[in-house]
């Protein structure tokens, strides 16, 4: 284990974490057409149930990478080459937590040591070793865009829960700490907009007597400001997902746009399995993470794509979207194993 709590809801998100990428360009779609449903899909297994994949990103559908924080090399991280998965992490002393590019000759990793890796096609290289009060950090998550490029995640508290939020930020060849007083958690997801404005949600890690939580935080002006905070739990649970280049939030069952400084419903998912997660490509092309299997929304209704085991929970703990192919990478909690649910539109779809 990576993380000092073995609570089963905040291991799947330790070893995950977002979020995640959409293939669209332009900021706004004045008319968006309904997202068609006319996938093939297939579903592949990722290593052995000892290893336990929570990272996915990908440059094109045959060039697509997922990573292990529990797994030894080579098995640590696999790529996909549009016809099978292979091993292909460095024979050397790396956890690869997560994962993030820009092409396919400049991949990064991020682990629990503090460390970020780069693979520039050829060589895997240390490419920054950041530290925080003294600690190790462990990132989580990786993101960015072709003007700036964020690692985040947390390092240790005193009782060795990872509740000391940390952001840093490559901009100009530099590396920056943004400040995170006055949050307490780990920093699970981070997004800039078209308007570069930046959100973040954040997990609190609770104990015996408080709950764990989720926040989700604005930045302005050297700081961060909370927007909104509920229970981490099925049907309150805050988070953001990044659609045609602006930020959506999902308020519990709401999803919203921040518009005039204030939340701006777009949708109502009443269905009582909505799992409080959300990827998509425009407003009328959305994929639900449902409590039960994966669900999506084309501006008309939801319809289910798969439903899972009933007697196994699964989890999507990540996702990548082309224009005509999707991955969810899905882990079996009941068999441990780590799947790739990947869908191709057909002709014409």
């Amino acid at each position: 284990m990576i993380l000092h709590n073995s609570n089963i809801k905040k291991t799947a998100l330790i070893i995950i974490l977002v979020s995640l990428s959409t293939c669209v360009d332009s900021p706004i779609e004045p008319v968006p057409q309904p997202g068609s449903r006319d996938y093939v899909w297939t579903i592949d297994t990722l290593g052995t149930s000892d290893d336990s994949f929570g990272s996915i990103w990908g440059n094109t559908p045959s060039d697509v990478w997922s990573t292990s924080a529990y797994s030894y090399p080579p098995n640590n991280i696999l790529h996909f080459d549009g016809i099978e998965w292979k091993a292909v992490g460095p024979y050397k002393d790396f956890l690869a937590n997560c994962i993030w590019g820009f092409s396919s000759n400049n991949v990064w990793f991020g682990g629990s040591n503090s460390e970020l890796w780069n693979y520039d096609g050829n060589e895997w290289q240390i490419a920054a070793e950041l530290t925080d009060e003294s600690s190790q950090i462990s990132f989580q998550r990786l993101w960015g865009n072709e003007n700036i490029f964020f690692a985040f995640g947390a390092y240790p508290d005193e009782n060795s829960d990872y509740n000391n939020p940390t952001i840093a930020h490559l901009k100009n060849g530099k590396w920056t700490m943004l400040n995170t007083d006055g949050i307490v958690g780990i920093v699970a997801r981070l997004f800039l907009n078209y308007k570069q404005e930046l959100y973040i949600q954040n997990i609190k890690w609770g104990n015996a007597t408080v709950a764990d939580s989720t926040q989700i935080y604005e930045y302005n002006n050297g700081s961060f400001k909370l927007l909104y905070s509920s229970l981490w739990s099925k049907g309150y649970t805050a988070d953001i997902s990044l659609i045609n280049n602006e930020v959506y939030f999902v308020l519990g069952r709401q999803i919203a746009v921040r518009k005039n400084n204030q939340f701006q419903t777009v949708l109502n998912i009443d269905d009582p399995n909505f799992y409080g997660r959300i990827w998509g490509r425009t407003i009328k092309d959305i994929f639900i993470e449902m409590s039960d299997g994966l669900a999506h929304y084309n501006g008309n209704n939801i319809e289910y794509f798969h439903h899972f085991n009933n007697n196994s929970w699964s989890n999507i703990l990540d996702a990548i979207l082309f224009k005509e192919e999707v991955f969810f990478l899905v882990r079996d909690y009941n068999t441990h194993i780590s799947l790739i649910y990947h869908g191709k539109l057909k002709k014409g779809g």
